[in-house]
């Protein structure tokens, strides 16, 4: 990801029939965290917690955040090599009303 300098990123969409987050485009990560991640929701991990926030969430350390204190999505992160993330979401107008 060429903005961050990070060695992966993905791109998530909103899909409000389930409201959740749907993997939409990736670079860097393997089909295990993608698969694990494809329904994100409300709350779970750093992309959960921005979208019912409406603000960008920074993790330094997964291994050190309650962002990350499901032991299954601890260990999909870590089995990933990812140990820091940051999800920020992008709110268009059509979600604001």
């Amino acid at each position: 990801m060429k903005a961050t300098g990070a060695d992966m990123g993905k791109v998530q969409v909103f899909d409000p029939a389930d409201a959740s987050l749907r993997v939409e485009a990736y670079r860097g990560f393997e089909r295990p965290i993608l698969e694990y991640f494809d329904r994100a929701r409300h709350r779970e991990a750093a992309c959960g917690t921005a979208l019912e926030s409406r603000r960008r969430v920074v993790v330094e350390d997964v291994t050190d955040s309650v962002v990350f204190q499901d032991v299954a999505t601890l260990e999909a992160m870590l089995d990933a090599r990812v140990r820091s993330v940051q999800s920020i979401p992008l709110i268009g107008e059509s979600v604001r009303r």
